[in-house]
């Protein structure tokens, strides 16, 4: 799919009119998925806490901190921790603790259910209640990696909340550069669809996200 070009600045005319809708619909959904969760959260916690009793490197704090940028801010991304205290001293400041995970030795008992399940994921729900991403939007960079496509051309990611799930999250292992110009068309989407237009789509989206966990696919 070629990349589009967004050359001129009155294609942004009126971009923001068309996502008070997409973005009232975040905050109301996770407000109540959040309040639905609680007890998992709880739950969850609780036993990771219970880990830690037996298992000295399981023991640390309950949500993981990632520095990411979301529509070209920086914000706090939060996490269950899946990895272990060692693990965790592997990670530099601005890096991702995704490739770790991959080596189950990385990972608590806790983090290995969590990861299976895709619930590490959950706390996430909070960033978007606070407004700093979106259901459905480009997946948001650490710093240095979000540098990197902005300065290639990458406009989605200046203009767009990130998102849990979108187009490019859907293609993970299929899309090229990790559905960057997935994430560009789906720019365009959202400056020439209406607010309601818009939220069928994301609706859309996110139904076949659930889907595609379903099938233990991942995002």
């Amino acid at each position: 799919m070629r990349l589009m070009k967004i050359r001129s600045p009155k294609y942004f005319e009126g971009f923001g009119k068309n996502l008070y809708l997409k973005f009232a619909v975040d905050r109301c959904v996770s407000w109540i998925l959040l309040m639905l969760a609680s007890p998992l959260i709880t739950f969850i916690a609780y036993c990771m806490w219970i880990e830690g009793l037996f298992f000295k490197d399981a023991r640390g704090p309950v949500f993981y901190r990632e520095k990411r940028i979301s529509r070209g801010k920086p914000f706090t991304l939060y996490k269950f921790r899946v990895l272990t205290a060692s693990a965790l001293q592997k990670v530099a400041t601005e890096d991702s603790v995704w490739f770790l995970q991959f080596e189950k030795k990385n990972t608590t008992v806790m983090g290995k259910i969590l990861i299976q399940c895709y619930l590490d994921e959950m706390p996430q729900l909070l960033n978007i209640f606070l407004g700093r991403m979106s259901f459905v939007g480009p997946r948001p960079r650490v710093p240095p990696i979000y540098e990197e496509d902005v300065a290639e051309g990458h406009r989605a990611l200046k203009h767009l909340k990130g998102g849990i799930t979108g187009p490019a999250q859907l293609a993970k292992g299929i899309a090229e550069n990790g559905g960057l110009e997935l994430s560009e068309e789906y720019l365009k989407l959202c400056n020439s669809y209406g607010p309601l237009k818009l939220l069928r789509y994301d609706l859309g989206i996110m139904w076949k996200s659930v889907f595609k966990l379903m099938k233990a696919e991942g995002l």
